[in-house]
């Protein structure tokens, strides 16, 4: 069962779309917290879980081969070879997944720093309040 859980993490893990996916609703859930509360911090704070989506994406090629993976330049490991098999992956689309990943989380990082370290102003322009401002 435990290798079950950790099989399925690891796919969770390397899945961009779920992780797109994950980021949007966490920084939009927040955002309507934010504004429906008055309370820009919840905004702000979703910035640090998109960074960590984004730090996600943007090392999927090492989570999907495993460190020792890439340390003896061997393949993915045996649990996703054994989905590559079923799903007739082959190791380029793996490749070309591994770089959209990796811009795609370059992308994230940078939209989850803002939001991270300006979350509660942007929420203060958002509803004109400028009183927050200062």
């Amino acid at each position: 069962m435990k290798r079950i859980t950790l099989l399925a993490v690891k796919w969770l893990m390397t899945t961009i779309s779920f992780l797109l996916i994950a980021g949007i609703i966490i920084i939009g859930v927040s955002f309507f917290a934010g504004y429906y509360t008055d309370q820009w911090h919840w905004f702000q704070r979703s910035g640090a879980l998109l960074v960590s989506i984004g730090a996600i994406l943007s090392t999927r090629r090492m989570l999907r081969s495993g460190l020792d993976g890439l340390m003896h330049g061997s393949s993915a490991s045996e649990v996703l070879a054994a989905i590559e098999k079923i799903r007739g992956y082959t190791e380029d689309s793996e490749t070309k997944r591994d770089l959209i990943s990796a811009y795609w989380g370059f992308t994230v990082v940078g939209l989850g720093t803002v939001v991270w370290a300006y979350g509660d102003l942007i929420g203060c322009i958002i509803e004109l309040n400028m009183s927050c401002l200062s």
